[in-house]
């Protein structure tokens, strides 16, 4: 929450409801998905401002994702994002399996290691000699992150429905063992550019019980808007139907 008296925001509204239903993808491993969640949309007032945000949470069977929404008003219409403070609060120090979080590339190898000794292992991890690598910082590391906790649990840490908005990358603050979220910024510097009504992508939780249960998540595949081209006029050839059944 912001320190400033004048930036502070209060809840108006909460409504909850329930959704279920079975989807049709175009291509993929089912053909049929479930989207079944239970939701609560949380209506955020800044008073000094006369400005609305709504966050909205969607709870699954095996995890949750969120997402900040801005309504259409008359005192917010364009706007500039100058920094996305979510936290994800870890509740040990968990086995992290990380790439160096950086603007320009995703080629590393991955790190196996408990989230207190990403910063030690940062310098090693990055591949100095790959000229397009920026790195973020000293504990930042991309998405999605994998975390393994002392009990056998799998936790995924992640995003759904990126458009028009700055990939997230994680920062890691050791002591608290909490990650923030940290926006990829263009040239100039802005985390992100606006216009109401807008939404950010979804902030996903997945957890799972084995390895194999976050890829058989369909969280991400619901969350993201059900597509909007009309493809009934398509179907798979038999070279395609015999290739998706080759080991």
């Amino acid at each position: 929450y912001p320190l400033r008296r004048q930036r502070q925001m209060c809840i108006r509204d909460s409504q909850t409801s329930s959704f279920d239903v079975t989807w049709q993808p175009v291509w993929g491993e089912e053909k049929d998905i479930r989207n079944q969640y239970n939701e609560m949309a949380v209506t955020l007032v800044q008073k000094e401002k006369n400005r609305r945000m709504l966050i909205r949470f969607r709870l699954f069977n095996d995890g949750l994702g969120f997402r900040y929404e801005f309504p259409m008003q008359k005192d917010l219409r364009h706007f500039i994002v100058k920094e996305e403070c979510t936290q994800f609060a870890m509740t040990g120090d968990h086995t992290a399996y990380w790439i160096p979080g950086d603007y320009c590339t995703q080629e590393y190898g991955y790190t196996k290691s408990k989230m207190s000794e990403i910063r030690g292992l940062m310098n090693k991890a990055v591949d100095h000699q790959n000229i397009a690598s920026k790195v973020i910082g000293e504990a930042a590391v991309q998405t999605a992150l994998m975390l393994k906790t002392d009990d056998g649990l799998y936790i995924n840490l992640h995003e759904a429905a990126l458009l028009d908005y700055p990939c997230m990358h994680l920062e890691l603050d050791s002591e608290n063992r909490t990650f923030q979220s940290h926006l990829t910024p263009d040239a100039v510097g802005f985390k992100g550019t606006l216009q109401a009504p807008g939404v950010s992508p979804w902030r996903t939780i997945i957890v799972g019980t084995e390895a194999k249960d976050i890829l058989a998540s369909r969280i991400t595949l619901n969350l993201n808007e059900p597509c909007k081209i009309c493809l009934s006029y398509t179907s798979p050839s038999p070279r395609d139907v015999e290739e998706s059944r080759m080991p």
